[in-house]
């Protein structure tokens, strides 16, 4: 079936987008919701409500998820996708944060037992090695 552009207005999805959108705390994560399209595909639709309930379930039952706010490092990026630029100060420190906040994930998703999360895992690294990140000093 081929559903209008405006499904999504016609069924209120839109409002939900919106307070989803609201929640969104940096401009990666609103690029990725607003690459949310409709989809009418079964396992589509399946593979979406595993990761929403996988992440509610740890939000709800685990304890020591990495909570802190998370750092967008998606302008760092592209600043040392340039070739023979350099990042300050400022950019070093987000692009520490950032890539922190992804290791404490994975290490977390690694601790749990196996089988445990397999959707959740199956967007983390493929090695749960872990990221060891340079101290102030190195």
């Amino acid at each position: 079936m081929v559903y209008p552009s405006d499904y999504e207005n016609k069924t209120g999805f839109d409002r939900i987008r919106a307070q989803v959108r609201g929640k969104c705390t940096t401009d990666g994560g609103r690029a990725l919701l607003d690459g949310e399209g409709f989809s009418a595909s079964a396992g589509e639709i399946a593979h979406r409500l595993s990761l929403c309930s996988e992440l509610q379930e740890i939000l709800m039952l685990e304890s020591g998820f990495p909570l802190q706010e998370y750092t967008d490092i998606g302008p760092v990026a592209r600043k040392i996708e340039v070739a023979c630029t350099f990042l300050d100060i400022e950019d070093m420190i987000a692009l520490r944060a950032g890539l922190g906040a992804v290791n404490e994930i994975t290490v977390f998703l690694a601790a749990k037992e196996e089988g445990r999360y397999p959707v959740l895992r199956g967007l983390a690294p493929v090695s749960y090695t872990h990221l060891t990140l340079p101290t102030n000093r190195e």
